[in-house]
């Protein structure tokens, strides 16, 4: 099977710093959310759990108000 070509960097990027779900980032590059969880483990990027992803978009909502 072909290996798609994502900008793995632009990914990490938008997972860790900016702090976009795995199905977010899916989305834009148009693929499953595993192939994007697969090129962060590959990186030796902890995938969060959804609990610790929803707490995380909880701690931000409460920093903006």
């Amino acid at each position: 099977m072909k290996r798609l070509d994502i900008d793995t960097e632009l990914v990490i990027d938008m997972y860790v710093n900016q702090g976009m779900s795995l199905r977010k980032i899916a989305k834009i590059f148009d693929v499953n959310y595993h192939t994007i969880a697969k090129r962060l483990e590959e990186k030796n990027i902890t995938i969060k759990s959804s609990v610790q992803a929803s707490r995380e978009i909880v701690e931000k909502q409460v920093d903006i108000v």
